[in-house]
């Protein structure tokens, strides 16, 4: 019912990846841990990447069809489990990411979003996303473009809002230890068409559309991706990113983490 056939995960940097492309069965999903800005406390690496490890896992690992929004509560609650035998403190910032979740069911499709990643629908031209994050984080990131993360008052305030989109109040969430991030969760879904095309990516795989204007649509993106493949589509990225400095076309980040599957998913 549903098959990839092309994906890729690539590191922004020298550091750790952070993001995870995944399917199983009907599924498939990305995620997109968010950039630690706090010492890590549970793995060398990243606590971040421990995070989407720990997603990816318990993804896979579901049994049973259930609402995808109650079942990404239900990992955030392992989640917290897990930190909690693991000793993370309670005061510390924890590890969250985003996630991206596509389901192929009775002839219907499904997409979760929780966070800043997207999925794209060429044959409907649909974007999914949650837009309200996007405008949030430029406008944050606008005000200290040149300082990047290098600046303590810039992870301080990172810090400050991804505790927000953790613990709320409000209504924007990431996935992290809150059991509560299924309030959040955007669920969307369609008829499933004879062959429906799926493009799930991170927001630094989008940014070839919504920031940097590699592509003027994601149709236009998409149409590269499906004709040279998400590896040619990443090589744009870097080349655009080693060729404008931060600090200018909007870029906060020398280089981030960018993912992206391409699918295709058909009713029984």
């Amino acid at each position: 019912m549903l098959n990839v056939s092309d994906s890729i995960s690539d590191a922004g940097g020298a550091g750790s990846n952070e993001d995870i492309v995944g399917w199983s069965d009907n599924r498939c999903w990305v995620i997109d841990g968010a950039t630690p800005v706090t010492p890590n406390v549970i793995d060398r690496r990243s606590d971040a990447r421990w995070l989407v490890e720990f997603v990816d896992a318990s993804l896979r690992n579901r049994k049973d069809e259930v609402d995808p929004a109650l079942e990404i509560g239900a990992i955030a609650r392992a989640v917290d489990h897990r930190l909690t035998e693991l000793g993370f403190p309670t005061s510390s910032l924890p590890p969250a990411c985003s996630l991206a979740l596509v389901t192929v069911s009775r002839a219907r499709l499904s997409v979760a979003l929780v966070g800043d990643v997207l999925v794209y629908l060429p044959e409907r031209d649909v974007l999914l996303k949650d837009s309200r994050f996007g405008a949030r984080e430029r406008a944050a990131k606008n005000v200290s473009l040149q300082d990047g993360l290098e600046s303590k008052d810039v992870r301080e305030s990172i810090a400050s809002r991804r505790r927000t989109y953790i613990d709320g109040p409000g209504d924007m969430f990431v996935l992290s230890r809150n059991p509560r991030v299924a309030d959040g969760v955007k669920v969307s879904t369609f008829a499933l068409n004879s062959r429906e095309k799926i493009l799930v990516m991170s927001d630094g795989f989008a940014r070839l559309v919504d920031t940097y204007s590699v592509f003027s649509t994601f149709l236009q993106l998409f149409s590269y991706v499906e004709e040279r493949g998400t590896q040619d589509a990443l090589a744009l990225l870097r080349e655009h990113e080693a060729r404008n400095p931060r600090g200018t076309s909007s870029n906060f980040k020398k280089a981030d983490d960018a993912s992206a599957l391409v699918a295709i998913a058909a009713s029984q």
